[in-house]
């Protein structure tokens, strides 16, 4: 989306906006009151500024990710083996059974 396109949100959407902003809140257990970007979304005026906010943030998460690919690339290879590895460990060690004694004596 350009700076100078704009877009529309009926009072309807916006409020469902509002309310999964609400819902995510609750979710996370994020507080509003002590975060900054309830801050921003107290100073925006019109429905344009705050899908301007939220694209902001998606553009600062994509970034993020990004950022941090090389490390998730690098694991990516080992993820499967190590889950064929753990399902059979786990399926050896589902044949193996200890079986305690039921009751022991005591020597007196």
């Amino acid at each position: 989306m350009s700076p100078t396109e704009h877009t529309t949100i009926s009072p309807s959407n916006l409020q469902l906006i509002i309310d999964a902003l609400g819902d995510y809140a609750r979710r996370m257990g994020i507080d509003f009151t002590q975060n900054s970007f309830a801050e921003e979304l107290q100073r925006t005026n019109t429905p344009n500024d705050i899908l301007k906010l939220l694209q902001q943030r998606e553009e600062a998460f994509i970034k993020f990710r990004n950022r941090n690919r090389t490390l998730i690339n690098c694991f990516s290879p080992a993820v499967p083996v190590l889950h064929i590895f753990s399902q059979k460990l786990g399926d050896a060690v589902s044949l193996v059974s200890f079986k305690a004694p039921l009751s022991f004596s005591v020597p007196m």
